[in-house]
């Protein structure tokens, strides 16, 4: 469920865990000259969202 703060926090938070996602992605694909499309990146960071960007935002709203 989704906590009391605004949109606009949950958007950048969401953001900032695809950014850094895609960033880790990157830096094993070059180390392991491996590729990640962007649709693994994507759902990779929208997973990592779900189990921990959302119990993070509902920490901040205590």
């Amino acid at each position: 469920s989704l906590c009391v703060l605004d949109n606009g926090n949950r958007l950048r938070l969401k953001a900032a865990v695809h950014f850094t996602t895609g960033r880790i992605c990157q830096k094993m694909g070059e180390d392991h000259r491996k590729e990640f499309s962007r649709q693994t990146v994507a759902a990779i960071a929208e997973t990592a969202f779900r189990q921990c960007g959302e119990g993070f935002l509902g920490l901040l709203a205590r």
